[in-house]
């Protein structure tokens, strides 16, 4: 279980929780509701990454225990509709992508390709080593990170930077001191890179 606090977000996120196991992983977001003082509304996701599926499963509203709302406050259609889910999400998948390790990378770009709408692409080791190989060309840059997520649609920096970790994690892009920029495709990359140049991956 890893839990990652949220109270600097505006939406009045004050907790995600993830949950990994040998099936979807499962995520908690609590959030204020606004102009509810009192109320809270909880999210529960459910992310394949090897189906490229993304389901909210359940989504509760209830009193909040810590700062309770007036007692003659119902739940009403409004206080549904004021529910930001798409910021809940936007949470959930920062939560996972400042997790360690290999799934949660894998699970937060999931999550993201579903928030992005379309249908999911799946994150092959030819499409990463193609980011990682571009990721490398950048190097000579002050920011690669940021240059790679400008280049690509539909990147951004935290998505770019948790795909560049994923590349590192699967073999295909070579380590560096944590926190710092570097690295060279590997030998698993450069031919995972052939290989998605003969297939025409994009």
């Amino acid at each position: 279980m890893a839990t990652k606090s949220g109270k600097s977000e505006p939406l009045g996120v004050f907790s995600t929780t993830w949950h990994g196991g040998e099936g979807p992983w499962t995520g908690y977001v609590d959030a204020e509701i606004d102009g509810f003082p009192g109320w809270i509304a909880r999210a529960r996701i459910e992310v394949d990454e090897n189906a490229r599926t993304t389901r909210v499963t359940q989504v509760t509203v209830e009193p909040w225990v810590v700062r309770p709302p007036r007692s003659d406050t119902q739940v009403t259609a409004n206080m549904l509709r004021a529910v930001r889910l798409p910021a809940m999400l936007r949470v959930a998948e920062r939560a996972l992508e400042n997790l360690s390790g290999k799934r949660s990378k894998a699970v937060a770009a999931a999550l993201h390709d579903a928030r992005a709408g379309g249908r999911p692409r799946e994150i092959t080791d030819e499409r990463l080593a193609k980011l990682a190989h571009r990721y490398v060309q950048l190097l000579n840059q002050k920011a690669p990170l940021q240059a790679l997520a400008a280049e690509e649609r539909g990147l951004n920096y935290e998505r770019a930077r948790a795909l560049v970790e994923l590349a590192r994690d699967r073999g295909l892009l070579s380590g560096t001191i944590r926190g710092r920029k570097g690295g060279h495709l590997t030998a698993a990359g450069q031919a995972a890179l052939k290989k998605g140049k003969a297939r025409g991956t994009r």
